[in-house]
C-alpha cells in the first residue's frame, strides 16, 4: 500500500506529465487537493480577434453564412413540416403522423455520417449533403404523391442529420488551434 504522501507525490508527477503531453503551453500545478492552471513561459496564445485577422476574415464570413443557412434550413424544415403538410391537404392528424414518421430518420441519419465522415473531405461531404437536401426539398415541395412526399421527407431528415456532424466537425478544422 502507498502512504498518503507517496500517493500525493505520485499524483503530482503523473498529473504534471499528463497535462503537459495533452495541452502544450499549459501546465497544471497541483498543490494539495487543488489544481491551478498556469501558462508556460514563452507559449503562444491567440487573441480574441484572431478569426478576423491574418487572412481568416473570409473564412469566418463564409462559415457564418454557411452555418446561418444550414441552421435556418434545419430548424425551418423540422418546425414547419406539420404546417406544410396541413397546407398540402393533409388533416392535422395525418400531418402530425407523417412528421413523426419522418423524425424516425434522425438517429439513422446521424449514424449514416459515420460511413463517410473520415473517408472524404468534410467540405465535399457538406456540399454533397446540402445539394441533395436542396433537391429533396424541391421534390417535397412540388410532389402530389403521398409516397414520394413521405420518402423525400425521410430523405431530407436523414441527410440533414448526417450533415450536422460533418458541419460541426469541419467548423473548428479551418481555424488554427492556438
Amino acid at each position: 500500500l502507498l502512504h498518503t504522501d507517496d500517493a500525493h507525490g505520485l499524483y503530482r508527477r503523473v498529473g504534471f506529465t499528463v497535462s503537459r503531453s495533452l495541452r502544450p503551453g499549459v501546465d497544471n500545478v497541483v498543490v494539495g487537493k487543488r489544481a491551478f492552471v498556469q501558462l508556460v513561459p514563452g507559449a503562444k496564445t491567440a487573441a480574441l480577434d484572431a478569426p478576423i485577422r491574418g487572412g481568416y476574415l473570409k473564412r469566418t464570413v463564409v462559415l457564418c453564412l454557411a452555418m446561418s443557412l444550414a441552421l435556418s434550413g434545419f430548424y425551418g424544415y423540422n418546425s414547419w413540416v406539420p404546417t406544410l403538410l396541413t397546407e398540402h391537404g393533409f388533416s392535422t392528424t395525418q400531418s402530425l403522423t407523417y412528421s413523426a414518421v419522418m423524425s424516425l430518420a434522425t438517429v439513422p441519419g446521424a449514424l449514416f455520417a459515420l460511413l463517410f465522415i473520415d473517408r472524404i473531405e468534410r467540405r465535399t461531404a457538406v456540399l454533397i449533403l446540402y445539394t441533395m437536401v436542396a433537391g429533396l426539398m424541391l421534390v417535397f415541395g412540388f410532389t402530389d404523391s403521398d409516397t414520394v412526399l413521405l420518402a423525400s421527407g425521410l430523405g431530407i431528415t436523414l441527410l440533414l442529420q448526417a450533415s450536422t456532424p460533418c458541419m460541426y466537425t469541419y467548423l473548428p478544422e479551418i481555424f488554427p488551434t492556438n
